[in-house]
């Protein structure tokens, strides 16, 4: 195996100070390129010689695809099944590279990991600029949206699961758990299309302290789901995601939000759950109906806190007495509260709770903005309802930190040997896909200790180690 790429001398670097260190990292993606160019050819070697008799060899045909190094253009064996006439190409298979795909599944993976936080054309351009790698806003959005519908389907199996199996609900945990849900509105893509709500839910069990010298707190056991379909979704949702962890049915649940209908639907999901009516929500209409005057703010703001009805009502009579002009914003104001009569009160009032740290609620208001308005709502975006659905469910992940997790166990299930592969090769019988004959046997990987042997382990199960040295029996 030679390793022409890797040799060089002192006098071709490229001294200029600053330079060194881009240089470095230029030849470091050239070796990468040349090394992963040999393995590929050594693997469609050694499919070659343990190809089913029925498939006769038509010659080779070049490729180009996107990697993690770079553009990498490579020539594989195509074959033809001489029974069905179907074409196929093992080492495609067998990488699990999809048939036209212009981009690895590492760099897919790249795109999605960064897609939850960045705009399309900034992937574009940071894959560009930091890995020299050319793939558009375009074929980013495409990739997103390709995961983020995988990840809604393997969602809704789950709800379908909960509904059909109850027996599938495995969670034993037992403690007091706050719902916090809003919404938010994003453009909707077409003309006169009215704006996608996405719902926010972000679940926790209390408060934890940051640091001991500090007054500062955190959310203790936060997660998050992101929809964008009817109330009904968000509260399969949440439910789904939390029974596999928690009894719901002993947990103490409460539940704030802005009154919105779908919103308080959420007490019929569980038996033990009681509504408080979002204190940010209050206030701002409250301030809208007094204005500038802080006296009476404050005496309303005490009797609501307090939910005394008969002193409320006086001084909003009051209220529309004497200013007439802002008859809309106190009657607007009243009968936004009056509807809510004993949601109001702080839940520490009204529910023994056993927490060590107990605070007021109003957590949603923050994620809202950090969670859906950074990523859907600003630098004049729009969507499709579809569209913002499949990225919410990759947001969703990445602010429950299992984006990482989720994308790698979907690359082990898209690329890695399946069970029924294992199954037919230990017992002899002919695998059913092509594809299986690809991924079932290369002897190659299990021949005494050569070279090129560690270099293909370390790139198909990432658990051997090997240095430029060892690839070659003279030193770079």
């Amino acid at each position: 195996m030679q390793q022409n790429a890797a040799v060089f001398s002192l006098p071709e670097v490229e001294l200029e100070g600053k330079m060194v260190e881009k240089w470095v990292f230029e030849q470091s993606c050239r070796f990468g390129l040349h090394l992963l160019k040999t393995i590929l050819a050594g693997l469609d070697e050694e499919l070659c010689r343990n190809r089913p008799s029925g498939w006769r060899h038509k010659g080779y045909e070049e490729r180009t695809v996107q990697t993690a190094l770079g553009k990498l253009s490579f020539s594989r064996r195509i074959y033809v099944n001489q029974f069905s006439g179907e074409r196929v190409a093992p080492l495609d298979e067998y990488l699990g590279w999809e048939k036209h795909a212009r981009v690895s599944p590492e760099v897919k993976a790249m795109c999605v990991e960064m897609a939850p936080e960045m705009s399309f054309r900034a992937v574009s351009w940071a894959v560009n600029r930091l890995r020299g790698i050319e793939v558009s806003a375009e074929a980013a959005h495409q990739i997103v949206q390709d995961y983020g519908s995988v990840r809604g389907e393997q969602v809704d199996a789950e709800i379908r699961e909960m509904y059909e199996d109850p027996k599938s609900a495995t969670g034993t945990k037992e403690c007091t758990l706050f719902f916090e849900i809003d919404s938010m509105y994003a453009r909707q893509q077409g003309p006169g299309k009215r704006n996608i709500e996405i719902k926010l839910g972000v679940v926790h069990e209390g408060w934890v302290r940051e640091r001991s010298t500090q007054e500062r707190y955190r959310l203790k056991n936060k997660k998050v789901v992101v929809d964008s379909r009817d109330g009904g979704h968000l509260w399969d949702r949440l439910t789904a995601a939390l029974s596999k962890e928690y009894d719901l049915s002993r947990c103490k649940i409460i539940i704030n939000g802005d009154g919105a209908e779908w919103i308080q639907k959420g007490i019929e999901y569980f038996p033990n759950a009681e509504f408080q009516l979002d204190k940010f929500h209050w206030l701002r209409s409250l301030r809208r109906a007094v204005a500038n005057d802080t006296k009476v703010l404050r005496v309303l703001r005490r009797h609501l806190e307090n939910e005394d009805w008969d002193a409320i009502g006086q001084t909003v009579s009051d209220l529309l007495e004497t200013h007439p002009d802002r008859a809309d914003a106190i009657s607007g104001f009243w009968s936004y509260v009056s509807n809510h009569k004993g949601e109001i009160r702080d839940y520490r009032k009204r529910i023994a709770v056993e927490l060590e740290i107990t605070r007021g609620l109003g957590a949603a208001e923050s994620n809202v903005d950090t969670v859906l308005v950074s990523r859907f709502k600003r630098h004049r975006r729009s969507w499709s309802r579809k569209g913002a659905q499949n990225l919410g469910n990759l947001v969703e992940l990445r602010h429950n930190a299992q984006l990482s997790e989720w994308i790698q166990q979907y690359r082990e299930v898209q690329e890695g040997v399946t069970r029924e592969v294992q199954n037919s090769v230990t017992e002899g019988r002919e695998p059913k896909r092509a594809s299986f004959w690809a991924r079932a046997s290369v002897p190659y990987l299990k021949a005494s200790v050569r070279p090129i042997t560690y270099a293909l382990r370390g790139l198909l199960d990432g658990t051997a180690t090997w240095s430029l040295s060892s690839l070659s029996p003279r030193s770079a």
